[in-house]
């Protein structure tokens, strides 16, 4: 498995490799003894990987970037890209910690100071805070009092006028309706089908009507 920082590092750098060897091969002693053991039953191949991906956690490597940084203190002509000699390994691994650490430092300092200075930030003035005092107490109790009844009178009429907007749908579902069956009535009565019948719908509803005019008489 590959760590972060080889992930992102340009591993066909010839440099970057012959770097990793020296690291590998010098810096050994940076594994722990527990971790090498761990590391025996393994292939060649992912020995070594592991290896120096332990190596540069215990050297703060985290990154693709701080592997170009390193590569900078390994190399003995940066014209030539020529890498140091295996016997200056621990002295360029041992400037580039201090000048990570140094470089880590310095970010932590600005981070805190960043932090303090926003803590430092004045607060409002006294006379701010009065004159919000002064905002929060600028209507009576008197006055929310009347606004408050007169919230709650509204309230009351928006419930009325949303009852009587209710009935009226009702009572308009229901002319609709009325209509709906005078009409299929009409049509009823006036089929062709009732001349047929002995005795005709409209025959026994005039009847009817006789009746109930007789039963109640004439009005006047």
């Amino acid at each position: 498995v590959e760590s972060a920082a080889l992930a992102g590092a340009q591993l066909d750098n010839e440099q970057i490799r012959g770097m990793l060897q020296l690291l590998t091969n010098e810096a050994a002693f940076l594994v722990e003894a527990k971790v090498q053991k761990l590391l025996e039953p393994l292939p060649l191949d992912e020995q070594n990987l592991l290896r120096i991906d332990s190596i540069l956690k215990v050297l703060g490597v985290e990154s693709a970037a701080d592997v170009e940084k390193m590569l900078g203190y390994f190399l003995a002509d940066a014209d030539d890209h020529e890498l140091i000699h295996p016997n200056d390994a621990i002295k360029a691994i041992k400037a580039f910690v201090e000048d990570h650490q140094r470089r880590a430092d310095a970010a932590k300092g600005k981070a805190r100071a960043a932090a303090q200075t926003a803590d430092e930030q004045p607060g409002p003035s006294r006379e701010e805070v009065e004159f919000w005092a002064r905002m929060a107490s600028i209507i009576s109790d008197k006055t929310l009092r009347v606004w408050n009844a007169l919230e709650k009178a509204l309230l009351k009429h928006n419930e009325l006028l949303i009852s009587r907007h209710a009935k009226m749908n009702d009572v308009a579902s229901l002319h609709v309706q009325n209509n709906e069956l005078k009409a299929l009535l009409n049509q009823y009565l006036a089929s062709r089908v009732n001349e047929d019948l002995i005795c005709p719908p409209t025959q026994t509803i005039r009847l009817d009507e006789f009746a109930s005019f007789q039963n109640t008489g004439p009005m006047g």
